[in-house]
């Protein structure tokens, strides 16, 4: 009977060691999961630190956050290196949108771990870049085709003000002084 007592030790820590190994499979404390916009599906953070794990960033991501945005018309990511910020075009957590997503989301991420390796020296989507993308198996393109982003909801467009026509008093284009008011109208049109 005393030999059975290690056994039972044995299996005891097993058991109790089991909890701590799922444990450690659970997503690690980083402020981009504890602040992850509402708007961006809870799914993919698995993922997201699938790859700082892959690129050996964990250290490097205890800091940094992801937003999601309605103001961005004309990108779907953008990466603020000096603020640690990733932000997403939020057209891109609308359902069918997951794929476009995940490589938007991890180009961008790409953004932030070169950069907290390598500074301002590295080139954005130089072989630094390009190696990390490799490493998770996405794909190392630099823009999207409009093709491809097709079936997103179109963004809304600002409306532009109207500029009043403005003419000087009693401008007319045939006198010197009409003529120096429609050159300085025009440079003024290229500083603006």
């Amino acid at each position: 009977m005393s030999d059975a007592a290690p056994i039972v030790a044995a299996v005891a820590v097993a058991v109790e060691s089991a909890p701590a190994v799922a444990a450690d499979a659970a997503l690690p404390d980083l402020r981009c999961l504890r602040e992850w916009p509402e708007s961006l599906p809870r799914s993919l953070q698995p993922e997201l630190v699938r790859w700082l794990r892959d690129w050996n960033a964990i250290p490097h991501a205890l800091d940094f956050r992801i937003e999601s945005s309605s103001r961005m018309r004309s990108s779907l990511g953008r990466a603020y290196l000096d603020r640690r910020l990733v932000r997403i075009n939020d057209r891109l957590a609308r359902p069918g949108a997951e794929a476009l997503l995940v490589e938007v989301l991890c180009h961008e991420l790409a953004h932030l771990v070169v950069h907290e390796r390598h500074g301002r020296h590295a080139r954005p989507h130089g072989r630094e870049w390009r190696s990390l993308l490799r490493q998770v198996g996405s794909r190392e393109r630099v823009t999207i085709p409009r093709e491809e982003c097709a079936f997103l909801p179109p963004t809304r467009r600002r409306s532009r003000r109207r500029r009043a026509a403005w003419r000087s008093p009693g401008s007319d284009h045939s006198s010197v002084l009409g003529g120096i008011w429609s050159a300085l109208r025009r440079l003024h049109g290229r500083l603006m």
